[in-house]
């Protein structure tokens, strides 16, 4: 089997600081790919040497300044970490996915000072925040790298570097994470949360209590308080979840039900947490068996039945319009108030032909619906505007 210097040659500039170093240790590298390779059968050859062409080798380049025993101890660990994500198919351009790989070119080339200061914290933190975004369907990844790419200068350090990738990973749909990332995005500076949150510049309002506004309210951006000029709009603000025929979540319609803080939804076969907010809304698999002993599907009373809608109405009709536009205090419960009305302050929703609601629940802040019809769900909320 040809050595890594020898695959690499062709195109790898010699002159470069990767080469440099696969030259003066090419025993030492050859004997970690064989031994990866006998670990990991499936390792190939030709895919290593494009991760290490395409990828690691321009993040090397960032880094030649650095003194050469410096140098060296990052050379192990990108090396040692691109073999073992080569040999499971996460890095490589041949292993259908590129998804750390682009993490890894965009992000770490401008995170060099803390590729400098522990190479492999940084390393683990954009991979492991790169798969865990990419295993989301509402989550967006480039969104994340590119903003990441741009904030990671101004981290001082891998904690605040995590910090804010969680705000930002927060922001660009992991709804999930809303709790911790309000909590990571306290302790941050103002200067820093600002371009975290998607805002220009930080607000006059301190930024404890900016995080705690937003916590309060699940429908309130981030833009919307910093202007100080907003108006919360009742409606229909998200459809999540699908027959698992078609990669979805559910074998079949589900309920929903509102316990211990968060909503929960069941297939009968499954619980799924289910968060939802002003950037996105996802579904993540409930830990068993205690959920499942604690909660039951909360179904429909009759009356409650005929608060919304048929499925097909408002699957066709409802989702991503206003509903009614007067305006409300943000700290309205939403409520159903009649046999055809949800409320919250002074707005209101009239649904007629509300038949196939099977279940549905309230946190005060958002309402979410189970219909028989169908596999997703329907989340109403007072949106303010971004």
């Amino acid at each position: 089997m040809a050595n890594v210097e020898e695959l690499t040659a062709p195109r790898l500039d010699r002159t470069s600081a990767l080469a440099q170093a696969l030259k003066r240790r090419r025993a030492d590298f050859n004997l970690r790919f064989v031994q990866a390779r006998h670990a990991k059968p499936t390792l190939d050859a030709n895919i290593f040497k494009s991760v290490l062409l395409d990828t690691v080798a321009p993040i090397v380049q960032t880094l030649s300044h650095l003194p050469s025993d410096k140098l060296d101890t990052i050379i192990d660990g990108l090396y040692d970490v691109a073999l073992e994500l080569t040999g499971t198919g996460f890095l490589g351009n041949d292993s259908g996915s590129t998804t750390i790989d682009s993490a890894w070119s965009s992000i770490l080339p401008a995170a060099k000072h803390l590729m400098a200061l522990d190479c492999g914290g940084i390393v683990a933190a954009v991979s492991n925040a790169a798969y865990n975004l990419s295993r989301v369907p509402e989550a967006n990844l480039q969104l994340w790298i590119s903003d990441m790419s741009r904030l990671a200068p101004y981290c001082s350090d891998i904690a605040m570097f995590r910090e804010a990738g969680k705000v930002v990973a927060w922001r660009c749909g992991m709804t999930h994470y809303r709790e911790s990332a309000l909590d990571s995005c306290a302790r941050l500076s103002w200067e820093l949360a600002a371009p975290c949150l998607g805002l220009s510049h930080p607000s006059g309002i301190p930024l404890a209590e900016f995080c705690a506004r937003l916590k309060q309210d699940p429908w309130l951006y981030p833009s919307a308080l910093a202007g100080g000029r907003f108006e919360n709009v009742l409606k229909v603000t998200r459809q999540i979840g699908a027959f698992r025929g078609f990669g979805g979540q559910f074998l079949r319609p589900p309920d929903v039900v509102f316990s211990r803080g968060n909503f929960f939804a069941t297939d009968g076969g499954g619980w799924w947490v289910l968060s939802a907010d002003v950037f996105g809304s996802t579904l993540c698999r409930a830990g068993e068996p205690d959920v499942v002993a604690i909660l039951k599907p909360a179904k429909a009373t009759s009356k409650a039945a005929s608060v919304l809608q048929s499925t097909r109405e408002i699957i066709a009709g409802a989702f991503g319009q206003t509903l009614v536009a007067s305006a409300t205090s943000i700290n309205a419960d939403i409520v159903l108030h009649s046999e055809d009305t949800i409320t919250s302050g002074a707005q209101k929703v009239t649904i007629p032909k509300p038949d196939c609601i099977k279940s549905y629940a309230t946190d005060g802040n958002t309402m979410v619906l189970a219909t028989a019809l169908s596999h997703r769900l329907l989340v109403i909320g007072r949106s303010s505007s971004p």
